[in-house]
């Protein structure tokens, strides 16, 4: 059994968390059991191609989009799903949405809480704001911590429980932060607020809305001439109904020490001003208790 998921050359550790999941939740190496079969993994992959599989199973995978054609789908098992925006595109029972697995990392990985620092404060960026600016730079001039979305589960779990407040961008970030019981506040910057589905899903599966502080997108990575003039064409283009919706983020400007100290003052009166979230606690158990449920009955079919 193979485990389909998102894999680059940046280890995002959302993504990451594949490759180690699975094989905790079966207890054994899934290459060993089912052969042919998938396991279509943690992640907004609903789209990917899976024709190869005689059947795809499907544990907390979400839809990234509203409208999905899956051509194989009369293979696919459906144990339950991200959130409710899913099966709904799908036109599943709404009793299969549960929420994002990543809840149970705790449970399955045995991660207990760091000590809380007084005062601590986190800033988890989505890997693509991470890879194109200096976040560190401009959490250090708030007096935020920074960590990467590119860390070790570890590192992060560690981060996260040991903080008061975790802002983040990074999705899993946040499920992080509310498996841990610590507040937070969801940030993005304009190509995760144009892409939001997600997000949406998942704030749905834990009955909250979906309404993040907007970040300026900034760039401190200086790129070519060429590329800069290009990518201002296609982002002016953009703006105008001409060319792609992505085109309308094309980086064309590296920005310097004011954006910098824009952001920050940003994420300062983020904290003083904005709410933070949390899913309720009884409500958390419950997803949990059915998420295990549907694990448990998912390896006692595979492994029978």
């Amino acid at each position: 059994m193979d485990i389909v998921y998102w894999k680059s050359e940046i280890a995002n550790f959302g993504d990451e968390l594949n490759s180690t999941y699975w094989s905790t939740v079966l207890g054994c190496d899934p290459k060993s059991v089912a052969k042919g079969e998938a396991i279509l993994g943690i992640g907004s992959i609903l789209d990917y191609d899976t024709t190869s599989y005689s059947k795809v199973h499907v544990l907390g995978t979400g839809s990234g989009f509203e409208h999905l054609n899956i051509p194989n789908i009369n293979s696919y098992q459906f144990w339950f799903v991200r959130g409710p925006l899913t099966a709904k595109s799908l036109g599943l029972d709404k009793k299969l949405a549960i929420t994002d697995p990543a809840i149970l990392i705790q449970d399955l990985y045995d991660i207990q809480p760091a000590k809380k620092v007084s005062g601590k404060i986190t800033f988890l960026p989505h890997y693509l704001s991470a890879m194109n600016a200096d976040w560190g730079e401009v959490c250090s001039r708030a007096g935020i911590h920074y960590r990467t979305p590119m860390s070790s589960l570890e590192d992060i779990c560690n981060d996260v429980s040991s903080s008061e407040l975790v802002i983040a961008e990074s999705l899993h970030g946040a499920i992080i932060a509310d498996m841990y019981r610590i507040p937070w506040i969801l940030a993005a910057t304009p190509p995760i607020a144009r892409s939001s589905f997600k997000w949406h899903d998942w704030c749905a599966s834990i009955n909250l809305r979906y309404e993040p502080v907007l970040l300026p997108w900034l760039h401190t990575r200086s790129i070519p001439v060429w590329q800069r003039v290009g990518n201002y064409v296609k982002c002016k283009s953009s703006s105008f109904g001409i060319g792609p919706d992505r085109w309308i983020n094309k980086r064309y400007a590296v920005h310097g020490e004011s954006e910098i100290d824009l952001c920050s003052k940003i994420l300062l009166n983020t904290v003083k001003t904005v709410e933070p979230a949390i899913s309720d606690d009884q409500l958390f158990c419950d997803l949990k208790s059915a998420m295990h449920s549907a694990l448990n009955a998912f390896s006692n079919h595979v492994l029978s």
